[in-house]
């Protein structure tokens, strides 16, 4: 079944990508205030919603496929470090001399903005997510001795503690009457998304898991739309009070759509075409999420569309299909998936 088992995560990392192209293709109406309790907006709400589950889906199938592996530090570092590296630097180059605000407005551009730009996330607003990979990846290997030294309960209890100060505590103060403090993260917010994966992929999947994860993204995705709408009519302007990156809400929702693919993209009767398809996708994503902010940035500078849902909808596919070319052709030659990912 291993063939069957990687078939779902490759489903779920080209549906992860779909998730972020989506998200920032609505995300300049959803934050548009005179937009604010409009149809459109609410469209946009909804989509938004559903797609706050792609970077959460991209860490746990990190953890589903990492976690777990007998591999020394020294070895898992020489062989993926450099693969994300190299990356960061040829996007962070190509966005800055071409997208920054300098490029854009003829401002002049400078080797210290452009080092302070590097040193801060990356020079364009996407490429935060390389540089939590990054970080991910330098503390996987310890994690990953922790999990092999550790039954799925005593994994279950790890998440519980990484994901309690970001996640957890945040709910819980904002629904009692009392504030909880307590102590700081101990492990950055995204881990616990890691660990989910890690545990989602192994436990088994009986009838109540299955019902568990149908309530746990309807309950998620609810949140979502309810909490954000909720906030925003009453402030009479965008109050997106549940976009937090490792919200409870993104839990329910990733966690819903993980198991629930595991449980239906299992079987053994999927086409051939179909599996093949997927993975030759599946290893285009990752240079895809590096190309597709700018596909995006020249699709809406320069093909205006009459309606916010028409532009939603159309920019999201076309930048999914163009970036997504963009990847395979990457992955074409060595020099290329070496110098793009």
């Amino acid at each position: 079944m291993e063939k069957d088992r990687f078939l779902y995560m490759d489903v779920l990392r080209v549906f992860a990508f779909l998730c972020v192209t989506a998200l920032h293709a609505a995300t300049p109406y959803l934050s548009t205030a005179s937009l604010t309790g409009s149809v459109s907006w609410i469209f946009c709400v909804c989509v938004n919603a559903v797609a706050r589950a792609g970077v959460p889906l991209f860490l746990m199938l990190t953890g589903a496929l990492l976690l777990g592996r007998d591999e020394g530090v020294g070895a898992f570092y020489r062989r993926r470090l450099p693969r994300i590296l190299l990356p960061i630097a040829v996007w962070d180059i190509l966005y800055y001399y071409c997208l920054s605000d300098g490029a854009l407005s003829g401002g002049g551009l400078s080797l210290s903005a452009f080092l302070g730009a590097v040193l801060n996330n990356g020079t364009y607003y996407h490429l935060w997510y390389l540089y939590e990979l990054l970080g991910i990846y330098l503390i996987l290997p310890f994690l990953s001795r922790a999990c092999r030294s550790s039954n799925l309960k005593e994994a279950a209890v790890l998440l519980v503690v990484a994901a309690f100060p970001g996640t957890i505590r945040p709910f819980l103060n904002r629904h009692l009457p009392i504030g909880i403090f307590l102590f700081d993260p101990l492990l950055e917010g995204y881990l616990g998304y890691v660990l989910l994966g890690y545990l989602l992929s192994r436990i088994r999947l009986t009838k109540t898991a299955v019902v568990l994860a149908c309530f746990s993204l309807v309950l998620g995705l609810f949140f979502s739309i309810a909490g954000n709408i909720h906030a925003s009519l009453e402030a009479g302007a965008p109050d997106l009070v549940m976009n937090g990156g490792y919200m409870l809400n993104h839990y329910l929702t990733a966690g819903g759509l993980f198991l629930l693919a595991r449980r239906f993209i299992l079987s053994p009767t999927a086409p051939g075409k179909f599996g093949g398809l997927m993975r030759t996708l599946s290893a285009a994503t990752y240079p895809a999420y590096g190309i597709h902010a700018a596909v995006l940035f020249a699709l809406e500078r320069f093909v205006p569309l009459p309606s916010v849902t028409l532009s939603v909808c159309v920019f999201t596919a076309a930048t999914a299909l163009l970036s997504l070319a963009f990847g395979l052709a990457t992955r074409r030659t060595r020099p290329t998936r070496f110098l793009f990912g």
